[in-house]
């Protein structure tokens, strides 16, 4: 794939959601999480989490 032309992935509200609980409350570790909702970028996951610790 031409660098160029990169896509990029949205998520929707429910599985960002449903990511950051499920992290938060251990159920998954963030590798387990970013395989089971096919993240490519660990860095996602973690800005999720800071909005929400920065919201709480």
């Amino acid at each position: 794939m031409n660098e160029n032309n990169k896509t990029r992935s949205r998520f929707t509200k429910e599985v960002k959601t449903d990511v950051v609980n499920a992290i938060v409350h251990g159920e998954l570790w963030l590798e387990e999480a970013m395989t089971k909702y096919n993240i490519q970028d660990r860095r996602t996951v973690i800005t999720w989490l800071r909005k929400y610790l920065r919201n709480k």
